[in-house]
């Protein structure tokens, strides 16, 4: 318990929290899948699930039946996919879901930071928010809602503050099943005996923003992905051009470190007249190569402003 309660002062600021508090229900109620769902054979999802890897929302040892599982729990089956690639024991594996995935009330909390106020000074927030904080810890309307409180547990932040930022946010597994939340403006708040241990001990490093993105870049989970607000609009719609699977080549183009425009070029039926072609659709250029007298190859280069 000990970690739990210093990292979640030190690690992640109130933003973060607050979007945790936005996403719990996404990611723990709304969209609920099914074993077939989750990329795993029947017979590893049951040999995980009685070794205590994975937890359905339904567990229930003593019920045979078919399990369903969280778009949160599916995130934590792609991270137990990647540790025992890298060949961690199961107990280990076990021994980090407990921790990680154990919550915290917002109520407990602030309760820590009330006992520990250097922290807030610590946090990665502008000093207007962090008195803002303190004040409203010192005043202590905090304590009236204690009961009937949604929790909040490490992994859950860990990805909001992937989603709520836009930075690289990874995990540093150890080989005994403890860890360290390293988001990418974080890691200064790491003490001495945390750097040593990152330094001398041997880890796994996994990015949630890397499993994030190789999530939600599928498409079965465009309506998650859109939920969860990860992409932006032009993301999203460059998302979509690629899903489609229309275009030989995508290329994204910036102006002002903003995306201005995408270039699409698509292979086009040799076998169509040119005017037809010219009739179907907006272009900016078409490409034609001939070999021997004859056409093998049509390109329609196309932009697209976003």
């Amino acid at each position: 318990m000990k970690q739990t309660e210093n990292t979640l002062a030190r690690f992640f600021d109130n933003k973060t929290t607050q979007k945790a508090k936005e996403l719990l229900s996404l990611l723990t109620e709304d969209y609920t899948l099914s074993s077939s769902d989750l990329d795993i054979s029947p017979q590893l999802l049951k040999e995980w699930i009685r070794s205590g890897l994975i937890v359905p929302i339904d567990h229930d040892p003593t019920i045979r039946k078919r399990h369903k599982f969280t778009f949160e729990n599916f995130i934590w089956l792609r991270l137990v996919q990647q540790l025992r690639g890298f060949g961690l024991n199961v107990a280990a594996i076990v021994t980090l879901r407990q921790s990680i995935t154990h919550s915290e009330t917002e109520f407990s909390i602030f309760e820590k930071l009330e006992k520990l106020p250097s922290f807030i000074d610590k946090l990665d927030i502008d000093k207007r928010e962090a008195e803002n904080l303190k004040h409203y810890i010192n005043a202590g309307e905090w304590k009236k809602h204690k009961h009937g409180e949604k929790t909040i547990s490490i992994f859950q932040l860990l990805i909001a503050e992937a989603i709520q930022k836009k930075q690289f946010v990874s995990l540093a597994v150890f080989i005994d099943g403890s860890f360290l939340p390293l988001p990418e403006d974080g890691l200064n708040q790491l003490d001495k005996n945390e750097i040593r241990k990152l330094n001398t001990s041997t880890h796994l490093k996994i990015s949630i923003t890397g499993l994030l993105a190789d999530i939600l870049g599928e498409k079965r989970f465009s309506q998650i992905a859109t939920a969860l607000k990860y992409y932006s609009l032009e993301e999203q719609q460059i998302l979509t051009l690629i899903q489609s699977k229309k275009y030989k080549s995508i290329t994204v183009k910036f102006s002002n470190k903003k995306i201005d425009c995408v270039e699409l070029i698509r292979e086009v039926d040799t076998q169509k007249k040119i005017v037809d072609i010219l009739a179907e659709s907006n272009y900016q250029s078409i490409s034609i190569v001939k070999h021997n007298g004859e056409i093998v190859k049509i390109q329609n280069t196309v932009k697209i402003k976003l």
